[in-house]
């Protein structure tokens, strides 16, 4: 495979980091997919950048640990660290369990799930500016002997089969036109006997092009009877559907942001959220 520096890409690269661009961040994604630079290259070349410019704070870093944890005005999901907590009770996770999180973002909720319960965590995320955040966040609170995180395609993992305990999603952006596909993804590198367990947003009805003004991403929400036929079709038996504790934690979520059109969707139970709990 091709290296940085023989391809001629070393300083772009640099540039690409620090100018922080969607397209330049976009090629450098490309570079990687078509084997140009690898993982290992990226995270080399960007704390190498980061070392040689301290100035340039990358957006990612203007977060705390406690909003990548919480459900606070800057945190990452609903019920932050209580939902974490929840979750993991429901998948039974202990110190003897391998956890892959998928669409990890800034591995608050990894770093949760080593630290209170010394499991193994592995987070797989697209984006790898998210990855470097983690991994360097991860590093520094001394967890990275218990989570590690890759750049990865959640639609083509890069991991054998059966290589996990649990599989984990939590407020993961559901994908309405490949979900299918991601599902059986999780399936394949979950272990026999396996649980995959999941918090998310969804639909119980179609909704009024007024419900969803200036908010069309509502009606890409999964309807809850899709996807609980999308998880038994996938080969998994569904154990739990909680929409009582998910559904709490969003309403709160959108009254910590002054979303009062989205809060009355949910009032009205047009919106809900759900956790899943099921097993391979």
């Amino acid at each position: 495979m091709a290296k940085t520096s023989d391809s001629g890409h070393e300083d772009w690269i640099r540039s690409a980091i620090l100018g922080g661009s969607v397209f330049d961040i976009a090629l450098v994604r490309l570079l990687a997919k078509k084997g140009v630079i690898t993982q290992e290259e990226i995270l080399a070349e960007m704390r190498t950048v980061q070392a040689h410019h301290p100035q340039e704070d990358m957006a990612l870093a203007g977060y705390t640990e406690d909003d990548c944890r919480s459900d606070t005005e800057l945190g990452w999901h609903a019920g932050g660290s209580r939902a974490t907590r929840l979750l993991a009770e429901l998948a039974g996770i202990s110190a003897e369990t391998s956890v892959l999180d998928v669409g990890s973002a800034l591995g608050g909720s990894a770093r949760q799930l080593a630290e209170v319960y010394g499991c193994s965590v592995t987070g797989l995320d697209a984006d790898f500016l998210r990855v470097f955040e983690s991994v360097k966040r991860t590093k520094a609170r001394r967890l990275d002997n218990h989570a590690t995180f890759m750049l990865g395609n959640a639609f083509k993992m890069p991991f054998g089969d059966e290589a996990f305990d649990v599989v984990w999603r939590q407020c993961a952006p559901i994908t309405p036109f490949n979900e299918e596909r991601l599902l059986a993804e999780c399936v394949r590198v979950l272990k026999k006997n396996g649980v995959f367990v999941c918090q998310q947003g969804m639909r119980t009805e179609a909704l009024s092009e007024e419900d969803t003004r200036n908010a069309p991403e509502l009606q890409r929400r999964s309807l809850l009877d899709e996807y609980r036929f999308l998880l038994e079709k996938a080969g998994l038996t569904i154990e739990k559907v909680d929409t009582e504790a998910p559904t709490r934690y969003d309403m709160d979520f959108c009254e910590t942001r002054g979303h009062a059109k989205r809060l009355k969707l949910y009032q009205e139970r047009k919106l809900i959220a759900a956790i899943f709990v099921a097993r391979k």
